[in-house]
Formats: structure tokens, sequence, C-alpha cells
């Protein structure tokens, strides 16, 4: 059981443990947190202050405890604000460290097997998910950017073209990438056209093979993803996909 635990937060019990512990603070209060985990009001207040850690049985047993209260798609659900336009508002999730970092071992998870040597952000608004993936798997990480945001010597320019929608946007890739021999895994902060994400997954393996290189796309991971868009979200049988949320 422990063996489970720590799999499936990565291999620090103790920082898991803390990290869970603040992420669940944001929703119950101390008297909350110290009937599920019998602990006193005192010593996890100096857990949450960095006052004391927990360590060794402790943390495990602590985590073990806080696992089931912290399911991703249940704080990210809660987490997310509805605009009054109906549109989500994903700042909730994608500025908040211990939410992205469950997140995080959601995706180890699910991709566990999986070989991945790169965590790519498919737009700026997934860069900040993308950048913890990447910490938590310890694999380099970057972006997909629709500016130029590096030079013509590090950067791949290529242009997407959405015919659905009649529009051509311009991406550019590091070459550090596309050069080498990479296996991708590819994060949406959402899909809610499979038009757009089909064109970034098809353009990262295009551009790679007129760079020379051999990255491919190994799998494609959409924090929210639109139930009929995510079903035509078209990717080889080897490449894995999975949404946290299907809405």
């Amino acid at each position: 059981m422990e063996g489970d635990v720590e799999n499936s937060v990565g291999h620090n019990p103790e920082w898991a443990a803390l990290s869970l512990l603040k992420l669940l603070k944001c929703k119950y209060d101390y008297k909350s947190l110290s009937k599920f985990t019998g602990l006193p009001v005192s010593t996890l207040s100096r857990y949450c202050t960095n006052r004391t850690l927990p360590r060794g049985v402790k943390a495990r047993k602590l985590l073990q405890t806080l696992l089931p209260l912290a399911r991703a798609e249940d704080v990210v659900r809660e987490s997310l604000k509805l605009q009054p336009n109906g549109e989500v508002d994903m700042t909730p999730v994608l500025f908040n460290p211990w939410v992205l970092r469950l997140i995080s071992s959601h995706v180890s998870e699910a991709f566990a097997g999986r070989k991945v040597t790169c965590v790519l952000a498919a737009d700026e608004e997934s860069l900040s998910m993308a950048t913890a993936i990447g910490m938590s798997l310890d694999k380099k990480f970057s972006l997909v950017s629709r500016k130029p945001l590096w030079s013509e010597e590090e950067s791949v320019s290529t242009v997407m073209y959405l015919p659905r929608l009649g529009v051509r946007e311009v991406l550019w890739i590091p070459k550090v990438i596309m050069n080498h021999r990479e296996s991708v895994l590819l994060v949406f902060s959402k899909v809610i056209d499979e038009e757009l994400a089909n064109a970034v997954v098809s353009t990262v393996e295009r551009v790679s093979a007129v760079e020379g290189g051999r990255t491919h796309v190994s799998g494609v991971f959409a924090l929210i993803a639109g139930k009929e868009s995510w079903e035509k979200v078209s990717v080889p049988p080897a490449v894995k996909k999975a949404a946290l949320i299907i809405l």
C-alpha cells in the first residue's frame, strides 16, 4: 500500500503529504482536517506554516489519509469559475501551485509506462501546467508559441491552417526539440475545437520531419475538453490521449 501511495504522487512522500495538506487547507478548516487525519489542530498548523514537516511513516500515513480527499478531477472542478458569458475562468487552477502539483500527479499516473522526454504546452495558457508536469516528471518543457519568443537560429516557424475556421496562424517551436529525437507529451489547458487540437498535433510532427529530427507526439493531455470535440481529436493508435474533465 505504501508503495502505491508513493507511486501515485512521486517518490517524495514528505513533499507530497505537505503539498496535499496545503491544497486541502484552501477548502477545509483545521478542525475538519483534524477530524479527517486524526492529528491535532496544532500539528496541522505547524505543517501548513512550515514550522515542522511530516517525516517517514507519519508522512506516509498522512498521505494515505489525504489522497481520497484530493482527487484531481474534484479539486479542479471546484476551483473553476464560470463567467457570465458562459466561458470558464481557469485562472484559479492554472495559477495555483498546489492544484498544478495535483494535476501533475494525475498526469504521471495517466501516462505511466509511456515514453515521455519532453512536455510541450500547446499554447501560452497551458505553459504553467506544462511547466509543473515537466518538473514533476523531471523532463524538459517548452511551448508552441503564437509569438516569436526565440531567435531565428533557435526556433522553427511554420504556418498552421485551419480550413473550417478559415484561419492561418504562425507557430514557433524551439529547434532544440524539433532537431532531436523527442517523445512529446502535448498539453492543452482546454480543447473546445478539435480542428485546432488536431492541427497542433500534426504540425509538431510535420515540422520535426522537415527539420530532419525524429520527434513525435507520444501523448496528448487536456485539462478540460468538450465531449464531442475530444472524441474527434485524431491521434495515431500508439498515441494516448487523456482528458481530466470532459464536459
